[in-house]
């Protein structure tokens, strides 16, 4: 059953991302070029010269911050890339959360960025069964092997709460991460707010990375 909480996210979440989509696609592409910047630097004193660490980042839905860069340069510095696939429901482990979505990373190349052929990723919200075919070149990405996570969010305050799409897919990903992982959430400016409002299993994020 929704709770006051609930209701107050839902508000905020709907205010911010008619905020987040009144900023010109031209702004949004400067300011999402000069996160990607702060993420490759992020990344290269992550790596501190280290080759063939892992990163999980997202594919930009609607007006969110579009990391595509940060991707390609990672793939040719020779990173691992993950990106996240929803399953079916049916498809949940002990681990999940009965009723609530199924979310698992999976490695893509840089030949499957620039392939015209359809893909799980070009699908950020759509659920697939584990046997797709479309899966088939992606392998499963774990969370104890994740060096550099990237996190979406709708928005975000000084505390560094963040506020996602209600469905609570990275506050049960991120704990399962391992000891190594650097966790960096991406906003514009135009996402920040005074407060987000917190239930006990949100997480706080070490960083943000905004403009």
């Amino acid at each position: 059953m929704p709770t006051p909480i609930d209701a107050t996210k839902s508000a905020l979440r709907a205010q911010v991302i008619a905020a987040r989509d009144a900023v010109s696609e031209s702004e949004r592409a400067r300011k999402s070029r000069v996160i990607c910047d702060e993420l490759e630097a992020f990344a290269e004193e992550v790596a501190a010269g280290r080759r063939g660490l892992t990163v999980t980042a997202f594919r930009a839905m609607g007006s969110e911050v579009d990391v595509s860069a940060f991707v390609r340069w990672a793939l040719e510095g020779g990173w691992r890339v993950a990106y996240p696939c929803m399953l079916k429901r049916s498809e949940a482990a002990s681990t999940d959360v009965p009723g609530l979505p199924v979310m698992r990373f999976r490695y893509i190349t840089a030949a499957q960025l620039d392939d015209g052929a359809d893909a799980f990723f070009k699908h950020p919200m759509k659920s697939y069964a584990s046997a797709d075919p479309l899966l088939a070149e992606s392998p499963l990405c774990e969370p104890e092997s994740v060096d550099v996570v990237v996190v979406p969010m709708v928005a975000f305050d000084e505390r560094s709460f963040r506020l996602g799409y209600g469905g609570g897919c990275y506050d049960r990903f991120l704990p399962r991460l391992g000891a190594q992982a650097q966790i960096a959430g991406v906003a514009f400016s135009e996402q920040r707010v005074e407060h987000v409002p917190t239930d006990a299993h949100d997480v706080q994020l070490p960083r943000i990375f905004t403009a």
